[in-house]
């Protein structure tokens, strides 16, 4: 299952909200037996939308992947480095 926001010319903050917050309604709302959801997408900056978006999917386990060790040593890039308590 899959909620696909990015193109060939990237995505919008706006539909990364609306695909997390799509799995969080499966889970809660319909049931869906959702245990963790692969996020291999990231850039820009902080964002209160998404960061209450990722916080309000949880127990759900959110997978970020890394980019490549030289790429993150310049830049760490959010959501990676999102801290959710």
């Amino acid at each position: 299952m899959n909620a696909k926001f990015l193109g060939t010319n990237g995505g919008t903050l706006a539909n990364a909200i609306k695909a997390v917050n799509y799995f969080t309604d499966l889970k809660t709302r319909h049931g869906i037996n959702l245990v963790a959801t692969n996020n291999s997408w990231g850039g820009g900056g902080y964002s209160k939308g998404l960061f209450d978006a990722i916080e309000s999917a949880k127990p759900q386990i959110f997978y970020l992947s890394r980019q490549p060790v030289i790429a993150a040593a310049i830049m760490t890039p959010y959501p990676l480095i999102l801290q959710l308590q």
